[in-house]
């Protein structure tokens, strides 16, 4: 679990524990990625690129949305895992960039970092299903259509 700042102000560690990626409320591990108005955007916007009108809901209700909804292997369940890490990981880094360097980026600029890590990855797939689904999911993500089967 990563150290966020609730847990290292009780550890004396840190002078305050405000999050600073919305400078207004208590960091902590919900906050940060499942609260925080900045995440929920990011998060938010990338899952309805997907297809899905909400945003990240807390951990373990996720999880039990995602193990009801998006087993499988498909284009769309392998995308909303992708954004869902990326994401997550990104935004970590984001906060450890504002922490550690003072050197923030909007939303909009860490979306894209994500979807371009996003992009590339599904870019060396070969052997998709062309269906009109995944048709639309690869001209929403601007994904070439290389990535269908040929057969």
């Amino acid at each position: 679990m990563p150290k966020t700042k609730d847990r290292l102000q009780k550890w004396g560690v840190v002078p305050n524990d405000v999050c600073v990626l919305c400078d207004a409320a208590t960091e902590s591990h919900l906050h940060l990625f499942f609260l925080c108005p900045y995440s929920s955007y990011i998060v938010g916007q990338l899952l309805r690129i997907c297809g899905y009108r909400r945003g990240l809901i807390r951990l373990d209700h996720e999880i039990g949305w995602a193990s009801q909804h998006m087993t499988g292997n498909g284009l769309q369940q392998s995308l909303y895992k992708m954004v869902l890490a990326a994401s997550l990981y990104h935004i970590w880094l984001e906060r450890n960039n504002r922490v550690f360097q003072g050197f923030p980026r909007d939303a909009l600029a860490l979306m894209s970092v994500v979807k371009l890590d996003i992009r590339s990855c599904l870019s060396l797939w070969r052997r998709v299903k062309r269906s009109s689904k995944n048709q639309r999911l690869c001209a929403l993500w601007n994904i070439s259509q290389a990535v269908f089967t040929t057969v």
